[in-house]
């Protein structure tokens, strides 16, 4: 969605929204590091490139919190918040989603939603964040309207095995390897060791590929490329496909 989708009038009450809750609750917070708490009312609205919520969240590590209009949370944590909050917005995900809060997402929708984000110094290492999301898994998980179903950051590795070996190679932070997800089957497709590898493999430009990192960019309209492993998408190590496999489906994709 562009800027120009929406009307300059929307995105100023919008705007306006987001001053008016943006020092809420500030003092009772009390996180383990330093961050920066932005406040966004109807994220769903200015999700687009170049938008208030792109400025703050591309490239920012830190925690991000959903709190619906009814009372319900649910606490997650990123290396690249723009690209992991906006992964929630797609209907394909949502509708193949199992996890509690895809499935209230899907159901009552985005109107009303208020997101927090506490932005961490950029040089943060994978365990700092883990930890500020542990942080806040503890303070709502026992809360009754809580839509988290782990309380262990990042997944306690119960329903997503691949999540232990993902927090492993994040904690290289060598910003090289990452994830291919299809939003059409909301899973998993392929894990790239490197960017080099990937351009050339899936016939990607590197501007093209730094766009989809970086900025959520959908890879032909259909691939989610995330430097971590999205665990409110099917994670299995089953859905990998084979480097010729992947290659063939990049080319079918490709041909449409």
């Amino acid at each position: 969605m562009k800027c120009s989708a929406l009307r300059r009038k929307e995105i100023d009450s919008i705007i306006n929204l987001n001053n008016k809750f943006k020092n809420s609750n500030n003092n009772s917070d009390n996180p383990p590091f330093p961050a920066k708490k932005h406040i966004f009312v109807n994220p769903h609205n200015i999700r687009f490139s170049g938008g208030p919520l792109s400025k703050v969240a591309i490239c920012s590590k830190g925690v991000y919190i959903f709190v619906t209009p009814n009372g319900y949370t649910y606490v997650g944590s990123s290396i690249n918040l723009f690209v992991r909050v906006n992964s929630y917005f797609y209907y394909s995900i949502l509708k193949s989603g199992t996890r509690a809060v895809l499935v209230h997402f899907l159901k009552n929708g985005f109107d009303g939603v208020v997101l927090k984000l506490y932005i961490m110094d950029p040089n943060s290492s994978i365990d700092q964040v883990l930890k500020m999301e542990q942080y806040f898994l503890d303070k709502y998980f026992n809360q009754p309207l809580n839509l988290n179903k782990d309380n262990i950051a990042s997944g306690s590795g119960k329903h997503y095995p691949m999540s232990e070996k993902a927090k492993q190679r994040l904690r290289i932070q060598r910003g090289i390897s990452f994830y291919v997800y299809d939003v059409t089957t909301a899973s998993i497709v392929y894990f790239f060791e490197s960017k080099t590898f990937a351009q050339l493999h899936m016939n990607i430009d590197h501007r093209t590929l730094n766009d989809c990192l970086n900025n959520g960019s959908l890879y032909l309209g259909q691939f989610i490329l995330s430097l971590e492993i999205i665990t409110e998408m099917q994670s299995y190590s089953e859905s990998i496909l084979s480097l010729i496999k992947f290659k063939k489906l990049i080319n079918f994709s490709l041909a449409q």
